[in-house]
């Protein structure tokens, strides 16, 4: 069942990066977070066992796979945006993978209420655009070290 759903998860992630190819940088990020959310949170039910026994036996390693699935689709779509540079930074792209699991999973439990589904989904999209917009125009020299 972990794996069910963590399939569903990542294959909802790479359709949004199939769609968003070569969209400006924000709609490409907002596509992808809120086919994230969506995936996660449409049976918050599920989620928040699955939660619980990730843990156990091959939890880990099925996570890890998942999580390498929606940052390698998440790499090559955002090598395709035309107002960001060529090329993202792996690292940039893990962050952004962790706030999306982070924060779904902070409103799993919390309770996940219909209201705070649609804030998580709105708050998210704007935290990510605005992180990966800042990261793809580096404004000062330092920036390139981090």
């Amino acid at each position: 069942m972990l794996e069910d759903h963590l399939n569903k998860v990542s294959a909802a992630v790479e359709s949004a990066c199939e769609r968003a190819r070569h969209k400006p940088l924000a709609d490409m990020v907002k596509e992808v977070v809120e086919a994230f959310v969506d995936a996660k949170m449409e049976r918050t039910d599920i989620s928040m066992a699955l939660y619980q026994i990730a843990t156990e036996v091959d939890g880990p390693a099925l996570v890890k796979r998942s999580g390498q699935r929606c940052r390698k689709a998440l790499e090559v779509l955002l090598g395709t945006a035309p107002d960001a540079g060529s090329h993202q930074e792996k690292f940039a792209v893990q962050m952004m993978v962790a706030a999306m699991v982070g924060a779904t999973r902070s409103a799993l439990e919390a309770g996940a209420s219909p209201a705070m589904v649609r804030k998580v989904r709105d708050h998210l999209v704007l935290l990510c655009q605005s992180y990966m917009m800042a990261v793809a125009t580096p404004r000062w020299p330092s920036q390139s070290n981090r």
